[in-house]
């Protein structure tokens, strides 16, 4: 499928609200994928709450953004067991979930370590590039 085409589909599909679609021509398949407005994201933890301690705040975080567009699994893959979970301690560069992009998965690893506070998206949900998707508290020796 050449640009133009492609660019005519997005440009159509720009115009509706189909989240989701698979157009399949010549033997080659493309896959788009929406992903939702940023004010639709929902903060998702393990107890409806952040996994904050007395003394901490927001601002101390760290967010870990989606570096692909695609599905957001907190395993190494789709039906994976989870690679980290809320309150454990993660070092920096460890692998605490992946993205799914055309059955491709990259790994979504820490920018540091610290504490994983909470995830915020749902374990299968579009992601777009740039968004956060789980936040953590850097270790004391990591702060500024």
């Amino acid at each position: 499928m050449d640009k133009d085409t492609l660019d005519a589909i997005m440009a159509a599909l720009d115009e509706t609200s189909i989240a989701e679609c698979e157009i399949v021509a010549n033997d080659r398949a493309v896959r788009i994928v929406r992903a939702p407005h940023p004010a639709q994201t929902q903060h998702i933890s393990a107890a409806a709450a952040p996994a904050y301690d007395a003394g901490e705040s927001e601002s101390d975080t760290v967010d870990v953004t989606a570096a692909h567009v695609g599905y957001f699994y907190r395993g190494a893959g789709k039906g994976a067991k989870p690679c980290a979970k809320i309150r454990d301690m993660v070092r920096e560069g460890q692998q605490i979930g992946s993205i799914n992009i055309m059955n491709v998965f990259q790994n979504v690893t820490s920018p540091v370590s610290g504490k994983l506070l909470e995830f915020l998206v749902e374990d299968g949900q579009p992601v777009e590039y740039g968004q956060s998707l789980a936040r953590l508290l850097p270790e004391e020796q990591d702060r500024p």
